[in-house]
């Protein structure tokens, strides 16, 4: 009778040859925190080594196996394992989610003032006076009169002085003569009610004369003003000169000044004619009005120039030769009135 033999004992493991080690149910999922050792399932032998047949035991010893691997290391129980953190940089093809728009902010109106200290313009919280947004304006380059026009409740006005005139030159051979330059007109602003003013007089100063070649000084710029509420000076005029070979100095015209206004402002004044000899001198400049502009200073042979801008003063005249030169206008006034609901 033949009979089959079993390849192996029913309580010992089969053999593991062309078999490998299996993670439990448990464990399959992919876990981004924990890269490490995990437990064996139930049932697999814990070195995967091929067995060798012998005779059914119940015991049997350890044996070592050379191999050309680095041995397992034991697995550790997941009853003690930390629960694994996310790693917020590791989350690939993650999509962030869109931050919300936020509505733009509104943009109040509000209405314009004038700074008692600086004088300078700025919103304010309040309003003035139950009003204060700009509607319009009206410039004045000669004199006139400003009518209120219809919901004007405030009125910002600004004043300006005009330029001096600068001063002239005789002319002899070989000598020189160099004029002054007049100065700039003078600057006023003011804040005014006028719920209860119709109109008001504007008056606009005209601009220094200029000084004759026989060597006589420039005129005073002319006043501006916005009835009483507030006004500005002239620019004075520059001196002439006479020619001569000495060193001679002409003086330059004193700058004008705001009046009666929240806040006022001088002119620059102009600067002086300065012969240094027979051959060699150079004429005043005009001095800045509140815009700029003054005129800029002559040598050699020349009239003088007038003012560039709204309230500067003229440069003076140059000789030097025996024809004689005459000095420049200064540059007009302005008042502008800014008008507000």
């Amino acid at each position: 009778m033949i009979r089959e033999v079993a390849a192996h004992h029913l309580a010992q493991p089969a053999t593991l040859f062309g078999h490998w080690q299996v993670a439990n149910s448990v464990q399959r999922l992919l876990d981004l925190g924990e890269f490490g050792p995990h437990p064996f399932g139930d049932g697999v032998p814990h070195q995967s080594e091929p067995s060798v047949f012998q005779l059914p035991a119940d015991v049997r010893e350890a044996k070592e196996v050379e191999g050309l691997r680095f041995p397992q290391t034991s697995y550790r129980s997941t009853r003690h394992r930390k629960a694994a953190e996310l790693d917020q940089t590791s989350l690939l093809g993650m999509q962030r989610q869109a931050e919300l728009r936020q509505p733009l902010p509104q943009i109040a109106e509000e209405p314009l003032g004038i700074s008692a200290a600086s004088g300078l313009i700025t919103p304010l919280a309040g309003g003035i006076a139950g009003g204060g947004r700009l509607k319009s304006f009206q410039y004045f380059s000669a004199n006139g009169t400003w009518n209120r026009p219809t919901g004007i409740r405030w009125a910002l006005v600004e004043v300006l002085g005009a330029g001096g005139g600068s001063g002239g030159c005789t002319g002899a051979a070989s000598s020189v003569a160099v004029g002054a330059g007049g100065a700039g007109g003078g600057y006023s602003r003011k804040l005014i009610d006028v719920t209860a003013i119709a109109s008001v007089a504007v008056t606009v100063g005209t601009g220094g004369t200029a000084g004759a070649n026989t060597g006589t000084a420039g005129g005073t710029g002319g006043t501006s003003s916005f009835g009483a509420h507030c006004s500005a000076t002239g620019g004075g005029g520059g001196a002439g000169m006479t020619t001569g070979t000495a060193v001679a100095v002409s003086q330059g015209g004193l700058g004008g000044q705001g009046a009666s206004g929240d806040y006022d402002f001088a002119g620059a004044p102009g600067s002086h004619g300065i012969r240094l000899s027979g051959t060699v001198g150079i004429s005043g400049h005009g001095g800045t009005g509140f815009f700029g502009g003054g005129a800029r200073g002559n040598i050699g042979n020349a009239a003088g120039s007038a003012g560039n801008s709204r309230g500067s003063g003229a440069s003076g005249a140059a000789t030097n030769s025996a024809t004689a030169q005459a000095g420049a206008v200064g540059a007009a006034g302005l008042v502008v009135v800014w008008e507000f609901e």
